[in-house]
């Protein structure tokens, strides 16, 4: 499933990258970057990770909704995801994002 980033510039001048794809919008969204070269360097760590699924750790919050962190080969976080009300979604989500995220394309943020 092809996806893209983009990487929107804030007002406070920082970044943050989104991952989406056609089929499912938002795939996910980061956290802040100081630069755009922080933000593609980050971009390129979530490439680099997101198709090794044991690189997943699932997890449930106190309040009993699903999430994962997404960590680097030395067990670096490399992404948070938002909560998901079953582990169902979550692991579609997972599967999505595995396959997205390997993609090279930067768009414009629309």
């Amino acid at each position: 499933m092809p996806g893209w980033y983009e990487i929107k510039e804030l007002s406070s001048g920082s970044r943050r990258f989104i991952l989406k794809n056609t089929a499912h919008g938002t795939l996910l969204e980061s956290g802040t970057y100081p630069s755009q070269e922080a933000a593609e360097q980050a971009i390129g760590s979530l490439r680099n990770s997101c198709a090794a699924v044991e690189r997943y750790k699932r997890q449930m919050s106190p309040g009993g909704k699903n999430f994962f962190v997404i960590r680097d080969n030395t067990g670096a976080e490399v992404h948070k995801s938002k909560l998901y009300d079953s582990e169902a979604a979550r692991e579609q989500a997972i599967a999505v994002i595995a396959q997205a995220g390997l993609s090279t394309e930067l768009r414009a943020f629309a």
